[in-house]
Formats: C-alpha cells, sequence, structure tokens
C-alpha cells in the first residue's frame, strides 16, 4: 500500500474541515503518538499526513509502533514520510523518548477483548507504567498529553445511568478477565488527574466507547469487527447471547474529531466520552450489516450464557463534549458501516 486509503483520506478531510482551525497550534510542533499502527493512533497519524499539505513549517512526528507495519496496514504508506519517524519498541516495558516533544497522544493498549485476555500484564503496563514515563516527561518538558482511556471502565451501568455521564464512578468486577483492561484504564486515569493535580501537566483524558471503523486487524474480537468479517465471508453473522445488549456505535470519524477537540481545546485535566449517545441492539446492529450485504447473510441468535459477558447497556452522555466544543455526531450508523465495510473490502483481505 503506497498511498493513503480513499475511505481513510474523505474521513480526514471531513475531520479536518469540521475542525475549522483547531490544527493550526500544531503547525512547526513535535508529537508523539504511542499505539500509531492502530485504529484509534493510524487516524491522528493520517491527520497530521494531510495537515502537513496545508502547514508551512511541518509537524514532526515519533510514531511509536509494537512490531513491523503490515503492508496491509492503513499507515504503511506513511513509513518513509520524511515528517514522521517510526520507532519500534515495546512500551509495556519502557518508552525511550528523544528529543523535545510538544504534544504526546497515548493511544498504545490492547482493546479487543481477545487481545487483552491473552496479554493481561501487557495491557496493564501499557496503561499504567508507560503512563507513568510519560508523565514523568511531560513534567520536565511542558508537554500536552492525551490520554486514550475507555468507556470499559464504567462496566455495567445501572439503567437510571444510561446515557452514562463522565461523573459516573462505574460498576464493573476487578476480578473477572475483562479487569485487566478496565481497571488499568480507571487507573491511567488516577495517574493522568494526579499529575495533574501535583505538577500542572496539561493532561486531557478521552474516553472512547465502541468506536468502530477502518484498520482493525483481522484478529480483532469486538462485537462489531467480528460480525464485518461474517459478512466478508459470507457467512451467517453469530450472536452469542440474545441479541437485546445495547451499545452507542460510533463511526471513527466521528470520534476522532471529538479526540482532537478534547485534546487542543479542552480543560486541562479535562475527562469527556467519545462516542454516540443513540442505543442500537445488538440484533439491530447484525441486521444493519445483513442489509449492507444485500441479506445475502442472516443471524444466529445462539443464547449462551457468558460468564465474563460484557455490559448489557453502553451508551454514552456526549452533552459535555457537544456543550463545550458544539460537536454532534455527522455519521448515521449504516453510513458508517458502509465505509468501514468498503474499507474492509479492499484493504482486510
Amino acid at each position: 500500500m503506497n498511498r493513503i486509503n480513499p475511505i481513510i483520506k474523505e474521513d480526514i478531510r471531513e475531520i479536518i474541515s469540521d475542525g475549522k482551525g483547531i490544527f493550526d497550534e500544531l503547525e512547526g510542533k513535535t508529537l508523539l503518538i504511542t499505539g500509531s499502527s492502530g485504529m484509534i493512533g493510524s487516524y491522528f497519524l493520517h491527520t497530521i499526513f494531510e495537515l502537513n499539505k496545508i502547514f508551512k513549517k511541518k509537524c514532526k512526528v515519533s510514531a511509536y509502533i509494537h512490531g513491523q507495519i503490515a503492508d496491509k496496514n492503513s499507515i504503511h504508506y506513511l513509513k518513509n514520510n520524511e515528517n514522521i519517524c517510526f520507532v519500534q519498541q515495546d512500551l509495556s516495558d519502557n518508552i525511550d523518548i528523544q528529543g523535545k516533544v510538544d504534544y504526546i497522544i497515548h493511544a498504545a493498549s490492547h482493546a479487543s477483548p481477545d487481545k487483552y485476555r491473552r496479554y493481561p500484564t501487557e495491557t496493564m503496563k501499557l496503561n499504567t507504567l508507560c503512563l507513568f514515563h510519560i508523565m514523568d516527561y511531560a513534567v520536565k518538558n511542558k508537554s500536552k498529553v492525551l490520554f486514550i482511556s475507555s468507556g470499559e471502565i464504567y462496566g455495567n451501568p445501572e439503567a437510571d445511568q444510561i446515557p452514562t455521564s463522565e461523573d459516573y464512578v462505574g460498576r464493573s468486577n476487578h476480578l473477572s478477565e475483562r479487569s485487566c483492561y478496565a481497571e488499568s484504564k480507571r487507573f491511567g486515569e488516577t495517574i493522568c488527574i494526579n499529575y495533574f493535580r501535583k505538577f500542572a501537566v496539561n493532561v486531557k483524558i478521552a474516553r472512547p466507547i465502541h468506536v468502530f471503523g477502518p484498520n482493525f486487524s483481522p484478529d480483532d474480537s469486538r462485537v462489531w469487527a467480528d460480525f464485518i468479517k461474517s459478512g466478508l465471508n459470507g457467512k451467517d453473522i453469530e450472536i452469542l447471547g440474545d441479541g437485546e445488549s445495547s451499545r452507542g456505535f460510533c463511526y471513527i470519524a466521528d470520534g476522532i474529531l471529538q479526540m482532537w477537540y478534547i485534546f487542543l481545546k479542552g480543560i486541562p485535566g479535562g475527562i469527556y466520552n467519545v462516542g454516540n449517545p443513540l442505543e442500537t441492539t445488538i440484533k439491530e446492529f447484525a441486521q444493519s450489516i445483513c442489509d449492507i450485504f444485500d441479506n445475502k447473510i442472516g443471524f444466529k441468535i445462539l443464547n449462551r450464557i457468558q460468564s465474563n459477558a460484557s455490559p448489557i447497556r453502553s451508551c454514552p452522555d456526549i452533552s459535555k463534549v457537544s456543550r463545550e466544543f458544539g460537536l454532534s455526531n455527522k455519521y448515521a450508523l449504516k453510513e458508517g458501516l458502509r465505509k468501514t465495510i468498503a474499507w474492509a473490502e479492499r484493504g482486510l483481505k
């Protein structure tokens, strides 16, 4: 892949256009992004690539990755870009930051349930130990930091807490198999807030909730990725539970725009939900995918009891993002799914 995928390019141009000049402060600055090859981190990287076509003074990026960049990864075209330096490092042990960095986005973490269950200690270290090193660096160098947390910290909220606002403290089992991810994200937020209080680090916390879109990996086990892969393979979708659980699914272009606003215009020490407040049941979500595939596939409800089941309802209140930045979601569910599937047909197979 030697150029940006057209689906992603369209998304990034919309993000920059809708950003209304918030990106100007990045001109001539240095930026560090962890998790640069992942779904969220890559969109930040694509944004800088497009912004550098506009900037007279280029934004220089240190893009941290864990392994080699796969040929089909959406950032492969950036491997030889003069403004982007890829750093291959296992950040669960440490992070080696060279030179002066003005902005840091910490997006490195296993987010797929199969991945963080397989690598629980690495997941916890990425969200805590690595973050300690980043915050210590930020104290000395006055860097601005964005920590990509997760709506998983809310656990399984009570019905009267849906949609869930940022001041809800969460309700989850800290000993479950999912806890390595949710609890380390929670502690990561604690690290950020205490560095803000003690050292006045300009840190913001974003909690993305069920963000989906291009550049997911073939082994991604999140429900939306599994369902899309079934469609691509011409197989019926299998819903493990009863299909009545609900989610606020958010297309990544909406989510990334919200995160850029949080990072560049949010209140220091601020915590913000990122997502879509409209609930969709898993059964409705599956049917939407079937519709896009012209109903050549269907879905099966297996009604299996899951010992480590995900939340029954998970949907964010994004009124804080709407109030402070004037943002509302642009992409309807099916439009986001069509774009994701169009990318996957070209980039995933």
